[in-house]
């Protein structure tokens, strides 16, 4: 039987991946392998970006969108900055994106794309520009089918960077949100090639929790993230000597070093309280999943414990069917286990049935069972209850007209009640079908509350996220 089981499961198993498998073939999807920027920041404040990103298509496509953002344009973003920043976002806006060149790359080979303003689907080799709120759309028509490709757009983002009065700061959404796939890689190099003052240099990345940011050099920081999730963003933050960025001419008039210092820490301190609040949620699922092991190996594994190897005949040999039925069915007893009870001290000789014939010559008798007093320590405590409560101390009765009458008797289910807990105190004591305890199921379901409460607080608080101190913020 077990290995028949094994089979069907095994079976159903290849069924759904194959399922699944010719769905992951059929659906027409594309994903970025890879996203690499290399940002330049220049003397006047403005940001020179070259952008290399390379799709995979799983289907047939007419091309691409790329969106330049030169403002906040994501609303999970928006909220955390208007959580941690004392500074606000349109100081950190681009006056203008002006697109500089859009190619393909193939190996060695670079294929460049002609501006045009409008083109129709099916079109190759071209590329339009559409102002959008907040961002540039660029539609680059390239078809593409089952295929990878890698483009390059090369852009400037005019008037980006913020000069104070004691430092100056790059602050932008590289991606903004607007992103409908995952980008598995993404690359962030930003350059500062003027830049003497490497004590002065600072970056800070802000977005998915598993990124990593770091200083490469006095003139070249840089930005790691995997499995950036469509929709999400990714923002850097680069402070640096004033000096770099001597032509600029978005000024703040402040000293806001200490600020920015402060909105970084608030936004440390956001993720720590986060990543806290994840580990006592991990710690309680911990607890907990122990908690659910030992109420298992308490009242759960000795159901196997009298079946495992123990045909019917045996178990009906060793107990009253009674108790065999309930270990059999892992249950607790039934009217008709009474009726079983009864024809087992019959066929015992502890009862006698006798057969009085109603009528003369008629097949239709009256079943009556008399005691056998010699007989009666033969049975056992659910036995002798069953035995007493039939009989109610006559020495006779009619099975038929009795098994009528006990269910409308008064107290009826309070006799059954007293001889189904009799009957699971046997089975406790023979180690089978132990039943929980009312004041544990009574917490259980407060714990189940407690659990709920606590995944909707998380969800409140954190999302669908797990976080760890390691990464961005």
């Amino acid at each position: 039987m077990k290995s028949k089981i094994l089979k069907y499961v095994v079976t159903i198993i290849i069924f759904l991946l194959t399922i699944f498998a010719i769905n992951e073939v059929q659906a027409k999807s594309y994903t970025i392998e890879d996203m690499d920027i290399q940002a330049t920041i220049l003397e006047e404040g403005s940001v020179k970006v070259e952008q290399e990103l390379t799709f995979k298509f799983n289907g047939s496509y007419n091309g691409i969108y790329i969106d330049i953002p030169d403002s906040v344009d994501n609303e999970e973003y928006d909220k955390f900055r208007e959580q941690t920043t004392a500074l606000r976002d349109s100081l950190y806006n681009a006056s203008s994106v002006q697109i500089t060149n859009v190619s393909e790359l193939s190996g060695t080979l670079e294929k460049n794309y002609n501006k045009v303003s409008s083109a129709s689907n099916g079109r190759d080799g071209v590329y339009t520009i559409q102002n959008e709120n907040g961002l540039k759309r660029i539609k680059v028509y390239s078809p593409s089918t089952n295929t990878k490709k890698t483009f390059k757009i090369n852009f400037i983002l005019k008037n980006l960077c913020v000069k104070h009065n004691d430092i100056g700061e790059l602050y932008y959404n590289f991606i903004g949100g607007g992103w409908e796939t995952t980008i598995k890689n993404l690359n962030i190099d930003i350059h500062l090639p003027n830049n003497t003052n490497e004590e002065a240099l600072k970056i800070f990345g802000h977005g998915p929790y598993e990124g990593q940011s770091k200083i490469i050099s006095g003139q070249h920081v840089n930005l790691k993230v995997s499995n950036v999730k469509s929709g999400k963003y990714v923002a850097a933050r680069v402070i640096f000597d004033n000096n770099n960025i001597p032509s600029a001419t978005k000024k703040s008039n402040i000293n806001a070093l200490s600020i920015i210092m402060q909105d970084e820490q608030n936004i440390f301190d956001n993720k720590q309280e986060k990543e806290n609040f994840t580990k006592k949620v991990l710690i309680f699922a911990g607890i907990l999943f122990i908690y659910w092991i030992i109420l298992l190996l308490i009242f759960e594994k000795d159901k196997k414990y009298q079946v495992i190897n123990t045909n019917e005949e045996e178990m009906m040999g060793k107990y009253n069917p009674l108790l065999a039925g309930c270990i059999k069915e892992s249950r607790t007893i039934l009217a008709r286990d009474i009726i079983a009870v009864l024809m087992n001290l019959i066929s015992k000789k502890i009862i006698k049935l006798t057969l009085i014939p109603k009528v003369k010559g008629k097949d239709d008798y009256i079943y009556q069972l008399n005691k056998i007093h010699e007989n009666e320590a033969q049975m056992d405590e659910t036995e002798r209850y069953v035995y007493n409560w039939f009989f109610e101390e006559k020495e006779s009765r009619s099975l038929v007209d009795r098994l009528k009458q006990i269910p409308k008797e008064k107290g009826a289910n309070k006799k059954f009640k007293q001889l189904n807990d009799m009957a699971q105190k046997q089975l406790q004591d023979l180690g089978a079908n132990k039943q929980m305890p009312e004041g544990i199921r009574i917490f259980n379901a407060l714990l189940l509350g407690l659990c709920i409460a606590i995944i909707l607080i998380h969800i409140n608080f954190n999302g669908f996220s797990i976080y760890s101190m390691s990464g961005i913020a």
